[in-house]
Order: C-alpha cells, then structure tokens, then sequence
C-alpha cells in the first residue's frame, strides 16, 4: 500500500480543503448571506485570497471605508452606489442585482452600508435616507434618493409599486444627461 510522504500531507490537505471550499462557494455564491447582506459566496472567497472581485461582474457588490477609493474611485468602470440606511432592504437585493447583470461590463454596482461606514456616508453627504450615487472619472456626477425614485414609480404606475417599475426608472436615472 502506497503512502504519502509525511511532508507533503499538509501542503496536499490544505490544497484539497481549499478546492472544495472554492466549488461550494459557488454553487452558494447567490443564495448565502450573514445577517447584514454580506454574500459569503464567490465575491468571499476572492477576498479571502486577497483579490478584488471581478468589475462588472453582473453582481453587485459592497465596499466599506477599507476599499471605497480603490474600486469606486479609481475603477475602471463608472459605479453606481447604493448608499444603505435600510440595513439590508430585502427588495433591493433583486432590483440591483438585475441592473448589475442588465449593464455587465459597463457599469459595477456597489452597496455601502452606512451605518457599518458612517465615513464613506458623510463623504458623500449621506444621512438617513438611502441614497444612489453615479461615480464617474473619480468623481459623483449625479445622485437620487430612494424617495425621489419611489415617487416617480408610484406616479407612473398607477401609486403601485414594482421591482420592475423601479428598475426602469433606476436605467433612466443612469441613462439622462
């Protein structure tokens, strides 16, 4: 019976371990989530190992004080950010989540959770309402609140609200000069 060298155990474990944390990370990457919206899935484990998620990956993401100015700032796509005050507001998950993947490749969509990074909030002139910042070049270069956008959906669909409704007046925000 062949056995592996006491030497290389550890390197060989440690490479198995790492493989199948990887492949259930992905299989979990769109449905896991901590108490706070943190996906644990494969956006985690490129942190883990020290990398950035792929910009524009069709997912958004969230960016606290730690890497705001790295990949909002100084990405090499505009970013929209949702600055949080809901604490993980249920609807928004699949709102972003579709506009992220509607505009891959041209477009990284962020949350910032601001009572978790109260800095980035204030920088930006964010208090207590959930607010939707267009970076562009380094810079803001519009922004709504959620009350502005929920008005023009409920005016425009009848004073009902839909995921849909909201998600073409989010495009429409994105897309006026």
């Amino acid at each position: 019976m062949w056995k592996m060298p006491v030497a290389r155990a550890p390197a060989f474990l440690l490479r198995r371990i790492l493989s199948c944390a990887i492949a259930v990370a992905v299989l979990l990457s769109a449905s896991v989530q901590d108490v706070h919206g943190q996906g644990w899935g494969l956006d985690y484990v490129w942190q883990l190992l020290g990398y950035d998620p792929p910009a524009g990956n069709g997912r958004w993401q969230t960016v606290g004080e730690q890497d705001f100015d790295r990949r909002v700032l100084k990405g090499t796509l505009p970013a929209l950010v949702y600055f949080d005050a809901a604490n993980g507001c249920d609807g928004a998950d699949g709102v972003f989540t579709s506009l992220s993947a509607r505009r891959k490749g041209i477009l990284t969509v962020f949350r910032v959770d601001i009572a978790a990074h109260p800095h980035v909030a204030r920088a930006y002139d964010v208090k207590d309402d959930v607010v939707f910042v267009l970076f562009a070049n380094g810079r803001a270069v519009k922004r709504a609140t959620a009350p502005e956008v929920l008005e023009r959906v409920l005016t425009k669909n009848g004073g009902l609200y839909s995921d849909e409704r909201f998600l073409a007046e989010m495009e429409a925000f994105l897309d006026q000069k």
